[in-house]
């Protein structure tokens, strides 16, 4: 998948950048006396799972442009033709991926996405799984004359009896004789493993990292030949994605539209509503309009609006919050409206909210859990509709203000 894209603005003042990563995409420039300390710290990115704001890391200062209300609103979009033009960077992942995982009992499948612009022969290509159970590594051969076209989703039935595969469906059969070494398979357990795509079906390649084309963990980490995924580039040391968990379980689907450190669980849903042959997105979609100001010069002070994974439906882990834990006697309001205001044409003690507040419909304090001000909107079931948010963060008692970034958020349908 893609590298972080760097786009352009003006000269440094906001940086924007992936959580947990200090590389900047980009610097926003900061003219107002009233502008937040912030400046030194990172904003966010549309469709970015989860947004962290870190102090550090190295900044390159683009050329400076001149300031515009365009520049007030930065959305990068990034879908479809947009990943595919930006694939294979050192540490993106591949050109074909893991896309979706089934774990329903009976019923389980394992979705690959050919996300590049070129037909794929997966031929000689095999699937791993590492499982918790003894022996604890399984490999399933692609068949002869597979190919995956550009775009295209193709889905491996994983222990289910033979019949006839087509363009978009594997059968893997049942059989130690339908898979390498000898070593059979077991079924996909959601509360732990690990699955990889590997470019080989040659026993002797297959402890090398060059072979791994993609993997994944689930539930926990250390899995057999995790270690050669992280040499690989192709995961993130001590990451693992959520166990599926309830009744039906969720899918573990993979979210194409994250701009961040790649490979790493912070890409990876729990999707109710899986969506085998499609793209596991949609059309939900996150941006962000405009920059934090606050009142305080004290840095800990400052607040920025982001998510926790995207709006897709069937997401029912997705938020929205500030990037930090609440200081004793700050509360933190929310402002939903139905547009948002890139210009920021209207102020609160000097602050431009970034919501057409004409349109706002709703505002609410919001009860801070375990310190964090933060709104599950996953588990409200909310999709087909899009609005806009901004927040406020009070200290009543030193009269002090901070006021959000705005985002604009598409819930999928």
């Amino acid at each position: 998948m893609p590298s972080r894209p760097k786009a352009r603005g003006s000269r440094a003042a906001v940086r924007l950048s992936a959580a947990g990563d200090s590389t900047p995409i980009l610097w926003y420039s900061s003219a107002s006396s009233t502008e937040s300390p912030h400046s030194k710290r990172c904003l966010t990115t549309l469709r970015a799972s989860r947004v962290s704001l870190p102090n550090t890391g190295a900044c390159l200062y683009p050329p400076e442009p001149p300031m515009s209300s365009l520049m007030k609103s930065l959305t990068l979009r990034l879908t479809g033709a947009a990943f595919a033009a930006a694939l294979l960077a050192p540490a993106a992942r591949a050109q074909v991926v893991l896309s979706e995982i089934a774990f329903t009992t009976n019923a389980q499948w394992i979705e690959v996405h050919n996300a590049g612009t070129k037909d794929v022969d997966l031929s000689n290509w095999s699937i791993y799984h590492a499982a918790s159970s003894t022996p604890g590594t399984h490999w399933y051969p692609f068949p002869a004359q597979t190919t995956i076209k550009p775009g295209a989703y193709l889905r491996v039935h994983w222990l289910a009896p033979l019949q006839a595969n087509t363009p978009t469906d594997i059968y893997t059969g049942q059989s130690i004789h339908h898979f390498l070494f000898g070593l059979s398979a077991v079924a996909l357990d959601p509360t732990r493993g690990a699955l990889a795509l590997y470019n080989t079906q040659n026993n002797s390649l297959m402890n090398n990292p060059a072979s791994i084309q993609d993997w994944v963990s689930w539930g926990t980490t250390g899995f057999a030949r995790e270690s050669l995924a992280i040499t690989a580039k192709r995961w993130t040391s001590g990451s693992f994605a959520p166990a599926s968990t309830g009744n039906p379980l969720p899918s573990l689907a993979y979210d194409y539209t994250t701009v961040g450190k790649p490979s790493s669980a912070r890409e990876w849903i729990l999707d109710s509503s899986p969506t085998p042959g499609r793209d596991n997105v949609g059309n939900a979609s996150v941006t962000v309009i405009g920059r934090p100001c606050q009142q305080s010069s004290n840095p800990s002070f400052a607040a920025a609006l982001v998510t926790t994974g995207l709006p897709i439906k069937g997401n029912e882990n997705f938020a929205m919050g500030i990037d930090r834990k609440l200081n004793a006697g700050e509360i933190a309001v929310q402002i939903l409206a139905f547009s948002p205001d890139a210009m920021g044409s209207i102020s609160f003690y000097g602050c431009p909210i970034y919501a057409n507040i004409m349109t706002a419909f709703y505002t609410s304090i919001v009860p801070a859990v375990g310190g964090r001000a933060e709104v599950n909107y996953g588990k409200l079931g909310v999709s087909g509709v899009k609005f806009s948010s901004v927040w406020a963060v009070i200290d009543p008692n030193r009269g002090l203000l901070t006021m959000t970034n705005a985002l604009e958020l598409r819930f999928g349908d």
